[in-house]
């Protein structure tokens, strides 16, 4: 009985997860939506809804930004941008995801970010400085990175106040195939019978 419970267990373990990996770098929404457009359900395909107050895409120097933001995407030039403090983006996600992304500050300046995630129903904040140290028009980024969340805001808080947020590579949190699942009951309702028939 006990070998035949290892076993269901181990083979849960031990099987294929799913995963789907998604990269997003705003040019496709750029290219339908335009300068300061608000993608708010242009990914849901991919599971993602953003989010937030006056938040918008821009083009970058090489799309011609008339130099509200300064700023480059760091995988070609549209990026997700906020320029005033107080503005916020939102990014909701269908279910928990591991996500990395780039942030960029602007202007030769340091821009105060709250950010804020939501995992499992549990609320978490920070605040971080960005400063641009290259001061170039193209932005200093850098990246970061979350695990297992649910949602996760951006919030202009202090400082300069022009920033984006670019390169998203969202990967759904792993979970047991539903083959998986079900060779993990098959061991357990083996694991009863064979219980029932030493009785």
């Amino acid at each position: 009985m006990r070998k035949l419970l290892i076993a269901a267990v181990f083979a849960v373990f031990a099987a294929p997860m799913t995963a789907s990996a998604v990269v997003i770098d705003f040019e496709d929404a750029w290219d339908a939506l335009g300068y300061t457009g608000q993608p708010t359900d242009f990914y849901a395909a991919d599971g993602l809804t953003i989010g937030g107050n006056y938040f918008g895409l821009i083009g970058g120097v090489s799309r011609g930004d008339p130099g509200n933001f300064d700023s480059e995407g760091t995988n070609g030039p549209a990026s997700l941008s906020v320029n005033t403090i107080g503005h916020e983006i939102i990014l909701t996600f269908d279910t928990a995801v591991d996500l990395v992304l780039d942030l960029g500050a602007t202007f030769g300046n340091t821009s105060d970010v709250t950010i804020t995630t939501v995992r499992n129903g549990v609320v978490d904040s920070m605040l971080m400085s960005f400063t641009d140290t290259l001061d170039n028009g193209l932005g200093t980024w850098t990246e970061l990175s979350w695990a297992d969340i649910d949602q996760i805001s951006f919030q202009a808080t202090g400082g300069w106040r022009a920033w984006s947020i670019d390169n998203l590579r969202i990967d759904e949190v792993d979970v047991p195939e539903p083959g998986t699942l079900a060779l993990l009951g098959l061991g357990l309702l083996g694991v009863a019978a064979r219980r029932r028939r030493a009785r």
